[in-house]
């Protein structure tokens, strides 16, 4: 898909970003039980001055088509390992079936893996979000450890999954 480009995530995005969750499980299944709903410019700003550390720990980024911010995404990084975390993935409501979270993946591994000390990308993902999982396969994450349990929504356990996917993964993926 073209006409997608990666933009820091910045202030002026953060009202738009809340809007796309609906419900504390909807903010939950994007952003793990660490955020709290309403999301907030508390939260939002939290998130961002993780980059400003040195070496930055987080960053973000808003996709966007146009003049539409259509996309939302992390990665938290583990220098001393060479891998990030893909985190906070989401498409905009609106957008969704249109194959723009394929295009801002495989951007946001583009962006990952031009850093050289990356070598591995991975991801944490709920077991009953099939459509997310079955995106990540496609673009050549492989499954993982599963953490039975990893979060309680309304009384329910929600199973999380481990997935990730190496430079030289991502690289054969490209040819």
């Amino acid at each position: 898909m073209t006409g997608l480009r990666l933009l820091s995530f910045v202030p002026a995005d953060f009202d738009a970003l809340a809007g796309w969750f609906a419900s504390p499980e909807e903010a939950v299944l994007w952003g793990g039980p660490q955020v709290a709903w309403p999301l907030t410019a508390v939260q939002f700003t939290a998130m961002l001055a993780e980059g400003d550390m040195v070496p930055p720990q987080r960053r973000c980024w808003s996709a966007w088509r146009g003049d539409a911010m259509v996309g939302h995404g992390q990665a938290v990084y583990d220098w001393a390992a060479g891998r990030a975390r893909l985190a906070r993935i989401a498409i905009a409501p609106a957008r969704r079936g249109e194959g723009l979270g394929g295009s801002m993946l495989d951007a946001l591994l583009r962006e990952l893996f031009a850093d050289p000390a990356i070598g591995r990308v991975d991801l944490n993902v709920y077991t009953h979000n099939r459509r997310a999982i079955a995106l990540y396969t496609r673009l050549g994450f492989v499954p993982g450890a599963i953490t039975p349990g990893a979060v309680r929504i309304d009384g329910q356990a929600w199973d999380g999954m481990t997935m990730t996917i190496s430079r030289e993964d991502h690289g054969a993926k490209l040819i």
